[in-house]
């Protein structure tokens, strides 16, 4: 028997190899209905499927051979630290075949760094995983290509130490404050979050418990569940630790219904709760591009000594309390348009109202005495400051009154807020937001994830 990564040639060995597992190894756990479903059969899609795969460059696939024969394969998607499959021919089962495929699997993850593997075992190979060392983590739905769904368990296996879960409190705040610091750009949220209400949950929906993840006495990771049943993350981007976050989290007792942050890590976190309740169910998913502008060297099109040229009956200001009437209906079709829910009752969202713009985090424009165009600041942090919530309805559009609206936010970021940068996201397809913001000097710097669900009753 042979052990090699596969070739291209292999593909239709490998498709028969898999079809021959689930539908011989694997009928003793598992119904004729969810078997058909996870494999239809040996055909030719479904062989330039795998061969395709094989000359991609995020899955590598190993293949034991035997007499020139595909007898099993196995595979693994480095970027999400995932083993994919262990599948071996029925008739040589239990014969040493499927541990040689992983150890060469194994070999393969250390070679790359890997800190661990894990992975969506089906029941029929729970125990063979078990014997190699994986760490059962809970059972798991999985969803079939078609919708089918299969139980499974959620494993992984370490190579490096566990990660530590501590919550927040004054022994490691600066500690964490300083990994955050250190990300600052894609994790404003966590920062204006614990400097406006502190690291513990309190009365407001954007408080909540700030914890951290500690691998060897290092922290990894930094993640709130917020009253308002938002879950914020960010990691160091080295490793998924969504099991360790998930178990972390049941302490808070509030249903997770949004997990904002860094893209990597929110739809990481996704998948495993969906995985591993079976009942969360995404209802809204943005993969945002992240913008940033620096202010104090800034190539922008605003300046601090600059004049915004308005037409007669036009004004740009900062929101009052005054405006709430016009303002509400505008960000209500905002988050309706974005596909977002409105948090909190009408009195909630008046206070929040309120405290943003004594703040002086709202601006508007207006036509005469009419609102037409809105912006804010989503949150900020010392000399930076995050935009959002940029809005101008659909019969106002193609005026430049978006334009205007970011234009006068950029020049009272400097002149009154004093910030040295700013930092926006944007929907990947959202084009023309996306050219108004190059144009207005914006440069990409990533990518951002929003994420809502809810659990399925």
């Amino acid at each position: 028997m042979n052990v090699r990564k596969a070739k291209a040639e292999d593909a239709k060995g490998i498709v028969e190899a898999h079809f021959d597992a689930v539908h011989n190894t694997a009928s003793a756990h598992y119904s004729a209905e969810i078997l058909k479903a996870w494999h239809g059969g040996v055909t030719e899609p479904c062989i330039e499927k795998v061969k395709n795969i094989i000359q991609g460059s995020c899955e590598e696939i190993y293949v034991c051979e035997k007499d020139g024969n595909i007898i099993g394969f196995s595979s693994i998607v480095p970027e999400f630290n995932e083993l994919r499959a262990v599948y071996v021919r029925n008739n040589f089962g239990k014969k040493g075949v499927g541990t040689k495929l992983f150890f060469a699997l194994e070999k393969r993850a250390k070679e790359l760094g890997l800190k661990k593997l894990q992975l969506h075992s089906s029941l029929t190979a729970r125990d063979f995983y078990k014997q190699h060392g994986f760490r059962i983590h809970s059972d798991g739905i999985h969803t079939l290509n078609n919708g089918t769904k299969m139980a499974c368990v959620l494993m992984s296996k370490r190579y490096d130490a566990e990660p530590i879960v501590e919550i927040v409190d004054e022994k490691n705040l600066k500690n964490c404050i300083d990994f955050l610091e250190a990300r600052k750009e894609t994790c404003l949220f966590l920062l204006g979050n614990m400097k406006d209400y502190g690291f513990r949950k309190g009365e407001h929906l954007s408080s909540g418990n700030y914890r951290v993840l500690k691998r060897h006495d290092k922290i990894v990771c930094v993640f709130s569940m917020t009253r308002r049943s938002n879950l914020i993350i960010q990691s160091d981007a080295l490793d998924d630790y969504s099991p360790e976050i998930a178990e972390a989290v049941k302490e808070d007792n509030i249903e997770i219904k949004g997990i904002i942050g860094p893209w990597k890590d929110t739809w990481l976190f996704k998948s495993y709760l969906e995985t591993s309740s079976g009942k969360f169910k995404t209802n809204f998913v943005s993969k945002e591009k992240m913008y940033s502008l620096p202010l104090v060297s800034s190539k922008s099109l605003v300046s601090s000594n600059s004049k915004i040229e308005l037409e007669p009956n036009q004004d740009i200001r900062f929101l009052t309390l005054a405006d709430y009437e016009q303002w509400d209906p505008l960000n209500r079709e905002y988050l309706a348009e974005e596909g977002l829910v409105s948090p909190g009752g009408s009195e909630q969202r008046k206070s929040h109202f309120k405290e943003r713009v004594d703040a002086k985090y709202w601006w508007g424009v207006f036509h005469g005495k009419e609102l037409v165009s809105i912006g804010a600041y989503n949150t900020r942090y010392k000399n930076i400051g995050q935009i959002g919530g940029v809005y101008t309805p659909p019969e106002e559009r193609r005026k430049g009154y978006s334009k205007l609206c970011i234009k006068k936010l950029i020049k009272d970021s400097v002149d009154i807020h004093k910030l040295d940068t700013l930092i926006l996201f944007t929907g990947e397809k959202n084009y023309a937001a996306q050219s108004l913001y190059e144009v207005l000097g914006f440069k990409q710097m990533g990518y951002f994830g929003l994420i809502f669900g809810e659990n399925e009753l």
